[in-house]
């Protein structure tokens, strides 16, 4: 039925008004859309012969702008291609008349002019000069390559927010069917890499562009059905986004990248709507259906495609993997990280990453395993990898978020006047538990949580450069933190705060920690309205000094913490691998505490087995004396070691490079029989 109501209005409207015919013959009213558009009156059709117009339209009024597919029995415009095992589009007016955005040329200084051309580089723009509610149709063209609308400008952020990478919709009914969405949007859309629907009138940003000019609907419905979407790219909302709208969002007898082949859901990454719209999809289809409850892995050596994601046949990027799974509160997803480095100049890795809930990200050593952000800055223009300032780990309401055994550095979240919220990682109303982490070298501190709840274990922050109003290390804003065995050093300028701003409306406790030589300003930066019991920091070696239960304030004596470094950059990129382990004598070891509790609340209980001597040592690294064949570091070679080590041969235990570099006896680089033979020689004698 929705079919034919469909095709019956496009009848409708072709019969009441006129038709201006757009393209590159004499014959053509036209050469251009926009000129089309500019002449038509309400209830005409601008009529676009195919070719590729590299416009960005503008389109305020109450018309049809159509491709010839208008005349055409579109009951199958698309098909399946059982030689690429994917959907495409098969009419070819379709195809064959394109709106290519790719030609926008921001005016990047011009935020407060009244000339809204300033702002656009969505394939197309829909919004009403005039003191009327506009109700356009858009159908049947291939819409590439927008690079999205600027809604908001530097003043407060830093950096030009931009949205609708295809298509931005600004407070109007607009209709958009049988319509081929491709490669629209980049890294520096915030919402809706294909299509942006502006519905709420509090979203105009008067105060940074001039949309105060345009007219408002009421918008309670969307109209999107019939649609194909492939490749778009976007922050948040690969595919769409519809802000604060709650209404009615018609979908169907369309075809997507990705969803839950299961229930016909989407992840946020690639649809962005209230949880309180209606949405009617039947009859949807999808290129792929997410990875939906099983572990993934990753490898720099991997390929990016639907059939891989196993150990034998892993994935190529972290993105990819994040953009096609369907995690779900009965079955997490681990995401396994194989050795190597994972950069844009590497693997094709594209930061931000953005997480969705009960993901887990495993890698496979501190050192072993490294996300590495690049430096990369930006340019208004969104040319990826030099674009949008974003931090390499955004994690956005979200819950059941692990991230374990693995780098992250070199992120740079650089913007406008020294402004920039975390190169790291940027944590909004969600819960975070880092473990064997090291977070180093970033531009604009390393963490910045808001609303959110930490525990944070043996984890490095390291290196990392502050901006004006954030802290070098970790920004804590309405946020409880629990913080063990972390080393915050080496880090530099910021607001406030060398290591960590806390502000007053945050609760925070560090144990067996160690913060020393950050440079410039104070270690902590708490907010004047604190409770004193709201700050705890036990066993921890405090540069400056911090009263508190066990704390100490002594060199802790690194190994080299200067290694790596680059005298001509000193913070920059991998050089944030600091050997930070502790020599012999430092005063750290044998100084933190197993257990503490705190008014009823366990914050630490770990296990003996975990540590070696009297008690936990301060800091991310535990200090251990090594001795060969001592595989479970218990200080004694016997049978429980050959248990490890056939363990580790038969592959019935994972190991750590230290156990298999405690398990390699005779020193040859590979753990074998030889081995065991030798360690049974010396038991036994």
């Amino acid at each position: 039925m929705l079919k034919y109501s469909l095709i019956v209005n496009i009848i409708l409207t072709l019969s009441y008004g006129a038709i201006i015919n757009v393209g590159s013959e004499e014959m053509h009213d036209f050469n251009t859309i926009q000129d089309g558009v500019d002449n038509a009156q309400i209830g005409d059709t601008v009529l676009v012969h195919p070719g590729t117009y590299y416009e960005n339209v503008i389109l305020d009024k109450t018309i049809t702008l159509a491709s010839l597919a208008i005349f055409d029995d579109l009951n199958n415009w698309y098909d399946y291609n059982d030689s690429s095992n994917q959907f495409e589009v098969i009419n070819q007016n379709i195809n064959s008349t394109i709106i290519d955005g790719s030609y926008a040329e921001f005016n990047v200084g011009a935020f407060g002019s009244d000339d809204i051309a300033d702002y656009i580089g969505s394939s197309i723009f829909v919004g009403s000069f005039n003191e009327e509610c506009i109700s356009p149709l858009i159908i049947g063209f291939t819409i590439q390559n927008g690079k999205g609308t600027m809604t908001e400008g530097p003043q407060w952020y830093g950096y030009y927010k931009k949205k609708g990478g295809g298509v931005y919709s600004y407070l109007s009914n607009t209709s958009i069917h049988y319509n081929k969405f491709i490669n629209n949007g980049a890294q520096d859309i915030e919402y809706g890499g294909a299509i942006y629907f502006q519905t709420d009138p509090s979203e105009n940003y008067i105060g940074d562009n001039n949309f105060s000019h345009l007219f408002d609907c009421q918008v309670s419905e969307i109209n999107i059905q019939k649609n194909f979407y492939n490749d778009n790219s976007s922050k948040f909302a690969n595919t769409f986004a519809s802000g604060n709208f709650n209404g009615y969002l018609n979908i169907e007898n369309s075809l997507f990248d990705v969803f839950d082949c299961y229930d016909t859901t989407f992840s946020k990454l690639w649809f962005d709507v209230m949880p309180e719209t209606i949405i009617s999809n039947a009859d949807i289809q999808a290129n792929q259906c997410a990875f939906n409850n099983n572990d993934l892995w990753v490898s720099p050596y991997g390929i990016d495609s639907p059939i891989n994601g196993s150990s034998d046949n892993p994935l190529k990027t972290i993105k990819y993997a994040l953009e096609n799974i369907s995690p779900s509160i009965q079955g997490s997803i681990t995401i396994n990280l194989d050795e190597g480095v994972y950069s844009y100049y590497e693997t094709g890795e594209r930061y931000a990453l953005n997480f969705l809930s009960n993901i887990s990200i495993k890698g496979s050593g501190i050192n072993q395993t490294i996300l590495d952000g690049g430096l990369l800055s930006f340019d208004p223009y969104g040319e990826y990898p030099t674009s949008f300032p974003t931090s390499m780990i955004l994690i956005d309401n979200c819950e059941n978020i692990n991230i374990s055994d693995l780098s992250i550095v070199s992120g740079n979240h650089q913007s406008h006047d020294n402004l920039g919220t975390a190169g790291g990682i940027n944590i909004f109303n969600s819960n975070l538990t880092l473990e064997n982490t090291n977070v180093s070298g970033h531009r604009y501190g390393a963490i910045s949580a808001f609303s959110s709840e930490l525990t944070f274990t043996n984890t490095i922050i390291s290196r990392n450069s502050g901006g004006l109003f954030n802290s070098a290390g970790i920004q804590l804003n309405s946020s409880y933190a629990n913080f063990h065995n972390l080393t915050i050093t080496d880090n530099y300028g910021g607001w406030g705060a060398v290591s960590i701003n806390i502000d007053d409306s945050s609760y925070f406790n560090m144990i067996n920690s160690i913060v020393w030589n950050n440079l410039f300003d104070a270690n902590f930066h708490i907010g004047s309205g604190y409770d004193a019991s709201s700050i705890n920091i036990m066993y921890s070696n405090i540069e400056e000094g911090w009263v508190g239960q066990g704390n100490i304030s002594e060199d802790p004596l690194f190994v080299d913490p200067s290694q790596g470094i680059d005298y001509g950059n000193p913070f920059i990129g991998l050089s944030g691998f600091g050997d930070y382990n502790l020599q012999s004598n430092s005063p750290c070891i044998d100084s933190g505490t197993a257990f503490f509790e705190m008014n009823g609340e366990i914050i630490i209980d770990i296990n003996e087995t975990d540590f070696q001597g009297e008690a936990p040592d301060m800091g991310a690294f535990e200090y251990y004396e090594w001795n060969l064949g001592d595989i479970n570091t218990d200080s004694t070679i016997d049978v429980l070691d050959i248990v490890l080590i056939v363990a580790f041969i038969i592959g019935t235990q994972e190991y750590t490079n230290d156990q298999y570099n405690l398990a390699d006896y005779n020193q040859d680089g590979d753990v074998n029989v030889l081995d065991i033979v030798q360690l049974v020689d010396t038991i036994l004698n």
